[in-house]
């Protein structure tokens, strides 16, 4: 966050979607999208967002964020948690959907806590880019 979006956001209350989960072993998690929007950003430049993923024990604590991948709206700026699946192993799977600001993705990733998407494996993925 730089420090006018920091600046910016200071007085506007965040938007938030929760998303519950729980990995192969039982464990809840979260993953969190938040938005602050004032209603005075351009198309091109809108509010400030950020994903978390979040685990509710010994207390609720932030395990990584997602940055903005899609300089759009709220719904594409930040990766979307559409599934979650038992891959075995222990390993818990995540299915999500990635925009960038000229494609998108459709990807199965190993989620792993305290590890961004981006460094987390990524098993399958189809997308399309302008």
């Amino acid at each position: 966050m730089t420090d006018a979006e920091r600046r910016g956001a200071e007085d506007i209350p965040p938007t938030l979607e929760v998303q519950s989960f729980r990995l192969a072993d039982g464990s809840l998690r979260y993953y969190v999208r938040s938005e602050w929007k004032s209603g005075k950003e351009s198309f091109r430049h809108p509010a400030y967002a950020l994903g978390a993923w979040i685990a509710p024990l010994p207390k609720l604590h932030i395990l990584t964020v997602e940055k903005r991948t899609s300089g759009y709206d709220f719904e594409s700026a930040l990766p979307s948690l559409l599934n979650v699946v038992d891959l075995g192993s222990g390993k818990t799977g995540v299915i999500v959907s990635i925009s960038g600001d000229d494609s998108r993705w459709l990807k199965l990733i190993e989620y792993r806590d305290g590890v961004s998407l981006n460094h987390m494996r990524s098993l399958q993925g189809i997308g399309s880019a302008e």
